[in-house]
């Protein structure tokens, strides 16, 4: 043990801190890594336009079949909405994603994609990342989420480059709902 290992090693010993002390200092470590283990913010690639659902929500790996490695927004999604902590997904650019998937429930396996925990969804702007709901076909719309949910600076300004594109682009029609 060199002289700095055994500096640091008195400084930190329960000859150096009182007990009491040192187990408060032990007590407030070990919940601060069970705050920090409890809500890990994770982030999803979706390397596939594909509409299909994860495989197993909540594992922490977004794939349509175990071992595939083919992320898509819905899985994502499921997996974002299945973790706690802001998720981010990262989206493709120059790909439009097409919902395929019709059908009405709370989970997002169908129809619309619902957000049911904080989550922040990158794309590469309003002309080359595009989500489109594909209304003819699953009826529904893009997007559900409900007021339990907090918009992140990120989202905020995606919201505003959207908004941008409707108003330059004034013949598209959609729906908010929600």
């Amino acid at each position: 043990m060199n002289q700095a290992t055994k500096r640091f090693s008195a400084m930190f010993s329960k000859r150096s801190i009182p007990e009491s002390i040192s187990a408060q200092v032990v007590a407030a470590v070990c919940i601060l890594l069970f705050l920090t283990a409890s809500a890990p913010a994770a982030t999803f690639n979706v390397n596939s336009f594909v509409d299909a659902t994860d495989a197993n929500a909540g594992n922490g790996v977004c794939e349509t079949a175990a071992g595939n490695g083919t992320c898509t927004l819905r899985a994502a999604v499921q997996e974002a909405n299945a973790l706690a902590g802001i998720d981010t997904i990262n989206l493709q650019a120059g790909i439009t994603y097409f919902l395929s998937l019709a059908g009405s429930e709370d989970d997002g396996s169908l129809g619309d994609l619902d957000i049911l925990d904080s989550v922040t969804i990158v794309g590469a702007g309003p002309d080359s990342t595009i989500v489109d709901g594909n209304g003819a076909v699953t009826g529904d719309r893009v997007f559900f989420t409900t007021d339990s949910t907090d918009l992140t600076p990120v989202s905020v300004a995606t919201l505003n480059k959207q908004v941008q594109w409707l108003q330059r682009y004034s013949r598209v029609a959609f729906i908010v709902e929600g």
